[in-house]
């Protein structure tokens, strides 16, 4: 089913839309931030006479590698979600730093050296231009040169990239605090950050465009948030916004929040096809939803996720609330509204057990596919509560729920008659059979040492294989590695 899945696109347009929503939901963000960032980008663009193109992408996918480095994050911060929402709002006392500063640091670097090539990977995977995907490599550069610079600083940093970072960062203080402590905030807590220039442009355009009687207007540029929510409305002025673009991409993105989900959503997305075929469903939507139903999961922290035990129950309510996020981030895409349907069912059951809405039997077959091929992926394969189950044992269990009216008996019998999910790559001349193997484990979280545990290899054969995998790839973080070998159909589910 892999060509079958490759073959599911979207216009650039809502790939941008979707690809912003992520990083919007895994920074703790509103799901509009990022858009209504890109519309200011776009004004500010056209006052310091940039690339408004440019500027209107690096700001929409400026959180684009939040997935790739969750795990980083996660072990620099009590809660990665929560911690990056914080920073944000320049709020220290809530970030929840586990590291002593030294340690804190040089965590923080190694994380964002992983988001920005994993977003600079993105904007090329996209077909973007080379200047958007160097902006998007350098969204950590400070105008003084400190933090985490390679560039050293002022000038030097790509205007696209200044440009859309001080219109998310002005988005996002606004928001919080209103406009005229928003700015003063960027002048003081954010001194150094932002271009001196930029920065006054924006905020004579700020005040021109304030109301006074309106507390908090909107940065210059932005959409009403209560209009119509079509889309992005400066991304399709964009010359190529028509040009389709794999949908793959966002689901691959959205897995690589999880070491043990690579390659999960695309498995889904091909099972759940050939269930829905063997039904008399058309199958596109359904793969679609498969797609896009991890959507929601990125806003839920990583020690959710990652738990050995059993969730407690504000944990579980976070579970239980991430379709209603994958269907609230798709529901005003155009041309998405049946997959954000379908997609929104993935944790629902016949007998009304489920979430998110606790939905009984009344939903059309085609809602009833998600859950069962959710349910059949998940029993085959490990998690970090549990090993995986042989497919007697997953079939067996999957037969039991639907005995006692949980999953629907059609679907399970689809879902059943289809080959058992394997781990097999599609066969290629980049890679060698060993360097394939190598990957498949290392993607999948392992160290250096547990893979060669795991393959019979010593560590130094391992590290040798990865050097090998990474000059092949042209990647240097194996969150890069994961997602480019993804693309091409170098690693299975």
């Amino acid at each position: 089913m892999t060509d079958t899945v490759d073959n599911l696109t979207v216009p650039l347009s809502t790939a941008l839309a979707l690809l912003a929503r992520m990083g919007d939901l895994s920074m703790g963000q509103p799901i509009d931030h990022s858009e209504q960032a890109a519309a200011c980008a776009a004004w500010l663009a056209r006052e310091a006479g940039a690339d408004v193109a440019a500027c209107v992408q690096v700001a929409l996918l400026r959180w684009v590698g939040c997935t790739a480095n969750a795990d980083n994050i996660a072990a620099l911060l009590d809660d990665d979600v929560a911690g990056r929402r914080a920073m944000l709002a320049l709020r220290p006392d809530k970030i929840g730093l586990r590291l002593p500063l030294p340690e804190a640091r040089q965590a923080g670097k190694q994380a964002s050296d992983i988001h920005c090539e994993v977003a600079s990977l993105v904007a090329t995977m996209l077909g973007l231009s080379p200047d958007v995907a160097r902006a998007l490599g350098h969204v950590f550069e400070r105008w003084d040169g400190g933090g985490y610079s390679q560039l050293g600083g002022g000038d030097a940093i790509p205007l696209a990239t200044r440009v859309a970072v001080l219109a998310s960062d002005m988005e996002i203080l606004s928001r919080e605090y209103g406009s005229e402590l928003g700015i003063a905030m960027l002048r003081t807590h954010g001194d150094g950050t932002h271009d001196p220039a930029l920065l006054a442009l924006l905020e004579q355009g700020w005040k021109a465009g304030a109301e006074p009687k309106e507390p908090m207007p909107r940065p210059p540029g932005a959409r009403d948030p209560g209009g119509p929510a079509a889309g992005l409305t400066q991304a399709e002025l964009l010359p190529d916004a028509a040009r389709h673009v794999p949908l793959a991409l966002v689901a691959d993105l959205c897995d690589l929040k999880l070491a043990w989900l690579v390659g999960h959503s695309r498995a889904m997305a091909g099972s759940a096809a050939a269930a829905a075929q063997a039904l008399g469903i058309a199958p596109a939507p359904v793969a679609r939803a498969a797609l896009l139903q991890g959507l929601g999961r990125v806003a839920i922290p990583q020690r959710v996720w990652n738990a050995a035990g059993t969730l407690n129950s504000a944990q579980w309510e976070q579970v239980r609330l991430y379709p209603y996020r994958t269907a609230r981030a798709l529901g005003s895409l155009r041309d998405l509204a049946e997959e954000a349907e379908l997609a929104s069912h993935i944790g629902e059951r016949l007998d009304g057990s489920g979430y998110y809405r606790g939905a009984g039997g009344a939903t059309a077959l085609a809602a009833r596919i998600l859950p069962a091929a959710s349910c059949w992926l998940a029993l085959r394969a490990a998690r970090p509560w549990r090993g995986a189950f042989d497919a007697d044992t997953a079939a067996a269990q999957l037969q039991g729920d639907v005995q006692v009216g949980r999953l629907d008996g059609q679907v399970v019998a689809a879902m059943l008659g289809q080959p058992a999910p394997v781990a097999a790559a599609r066969a290629g001349s980049l890679l060698s059979p060993r360097e394939t193997e190598v990957l498949a484990v290392i993607a999948r979280g392992m160290s250096n040492k547990e893979a060669a545990r795991q393959l019979g290899l010593s560590p130094s054969t391992v590290r040798t294989h990865m050097e090998n995998l990474f000059r092949k790839l042209e990647c240097n973080s194996r969150a890069a590695a994961t997602l480019k070998a993804a693309a091409l159909g170098l690693i299975g589910s």
